[in-house]
């Protein structure tokens, strides 16, 4: 629960200056579902909707996916994934510095209960933002840290799925394929 600052007035003649009083915010709850709406609300919308929703959507995305809670973050990341793989580029691209590093914020140290949603969300924004420029900043930042990543949870299965599902899109922009696993050879 996040609390606020709020400077109220001297309540008596003897005080000097305002005092400070806290206030309470949103709690996860609420944060959550709020999210969870804005998200639904960037996925109803159609790819030729999407560009003109961006500039008033974007602010609220981007502070979910900052949040604390995994839970707030999941649902943020999602709509970010979505306005990456649906909108046009060139909507996104006019934020470029700031969705490189949310891109790659998204992954340093991801909760697991948000990293279903992190991995596809920064993989996508990276190819958003830089296309087929395997020496763009997005894919450059985005691609050390998964594969940062990648080493850190190396152990952990259900990591790794999610980490192998959602890296083809990123190495296919980057012009590398991905082939099944090669059989070992017999001798004849």
């Amino acid at each position: 629960m996040r609390l606020h600052r709020v400077l109220a007035p001297a309540s008596d003649a003897t005080s000097v200056g305002p005092r400070v009083t806290l206030e309470r915010g949103p709690d996860v709850y609420e944060r959550a579902r709020t999210a969870q709406q804005a998200a639904a609300l960037v996925r109803l919308l159609g790819p030729e909707a999407l560009g003109g929703v961006l500039q008033a959507a974007l602010p609220a995305l981007l502070a979910g996916a900052a949040d604390a809670s995994p839970a707030v973050r999941r649902q943020a990341l999602w709509a970010l994934h979505h306005l990456a793989t649906r909108a046009p580029p060139e909507e996104l691209r006019w934020q470029r510095a700031l969705l490189t590093d949310v891109a790659r914020r998204a992954l340093i140290g991801c909760d697991a209960a948000a990293w279903p949603a992190a991995a596809p969300a920064a993989c996508a924004l990276a190819v958003a933002l830089d296309g087929r420029d395997v020496w763009g900043p997005a894919m450059e930042a985005v691609l050390c840290e998964m594969l940062l990543q990648g080493e850190m949870h190396v152990r952990d299965p259900e990591r790794r799925v999610i980490w192998l599902d959602a890296a083809p899109c990123l190495l296919q922009a980057m012009g590398l394929a991905q082939r099944g696993r090669a059989r070992p050879r017999t001798r004849a």
